[in-house]
């Protein structure tokens, strides 16, 4: 069977189509895995890695630059995580050994588990270190902290939301006790009671706020005491002058209370009367 040109030439379109295709898959596929890009590797140590597993996505601001390339248990029982990040995103690792992920100053970067949305597969996701400290050495281990990804922040709400119904039935729990219930109705019909009274003008609250003319004179009163301390007031600066002017004044008042001629007068009254 012999071939034609035509057939020949349908086969190498097909192939070369094929090609670009195949192609243009494997470079879509590489490039969303950072397949072409250099790449550091750098690790973490974890408690628990809740599933994670080779190939899953490492992110660095919630940016797809990296994957998952072991998960190791070590011989304490603790997880060592291998992460492969593209150059490009490796200057926002930083930090250094000790610095510390809580309290005032700059952060450090620190790596945490998280996932991809509620149901979905765990990534690891890296912070952005403060660029006070240098890039992180891929030889250190990159601190962690158990309060990343959504699912944590589901659990710490959940936390909150039952530490909130715990002290909601501390503050309810005294209304299901009886006799406390029947001191709180009493109280409430007491203060019905004290009220209707004020409202009815009974009692001295109730003329006071009710009777105009008691009121007046109430008001007459607080001003006639306002009056009287006023004049308390000047009494009090009129003393306090004449004293300073008995003290600094060459008079009569000075010179029998400082003077030497007010003892010999008191002597000379003495000595008569007695």
């Amino acid at each position: 069977m012999k071939t034609t040109a035509g057939t020949r030439l349908r086969v190498g379109i097909f192939v070369m189509v094929s090609l670009v295709i195949g192609a243009s898959i494997a470079f879509a596929i590489g490039s969303q895995k950072n397949v072409f890009s250099s790449k550091t590797t750098y690790f973490a140590i974890f408690n628990d890695v809740g599933g994670l597993q080779k190939g899953n996505t490492v992110r660095v601001a919630g940016v797809n630059v990296g994957s998952v390339t072991e998960v190791i248990i070590g011989d304490s029982g603790r997880i060592e995580v291998y992460l492969r990040v593209i150059d490009d995103a490796t200057h926002l690792i930083r930090g250094e050994a000790g610095a510390a992920l809580i309290g005032e100053g700059p952060k450090p970067s620190f790596a945490a588990i998280g996932s991809k949305g509620l149901l979905g597969d765990r990534i690891v996701e890296i912070s952005v270190g403060s660029d006070e400290y240098p890039q992180w050495d891929s030889q250190q281990a990159i601190p962690v902290s158990v309060g990343g990804g959504i699912m944590a922040l589901a659990e710490r709400t959940l936390v909150e939301v039952e530490g909130t119904a715990h002290n909601l039935r501390l503050a309810t729990d005294p209304f299901s006790d009886q006799e406390f219930s029947n001191d709180l109705k009493e109280t409430a019909r007491n203060l019905a009671k004290a009220s209707g009274v004020i409202a009815n003008g009974d009692g001295t609250i109730g003329r006071l706020m009710n009777d105009a003319e008691l009121g007046r004179d109430v008001k007459g009163a607080v001003k006639e005491l306002r009056t009287a301390g006023k004049q308390v007031a000047q009494l009090s600066e009129n003393l306090n002058k004449i004293t300073e002017d008995i003290q600094t004044n060459d008079g009569t008042a000075h010179a029998l209370i400082y003077g030497t001629e007010g003892a010999d007068a008191i002597r000379n009254i003495r000595d008569t009367f007695g």
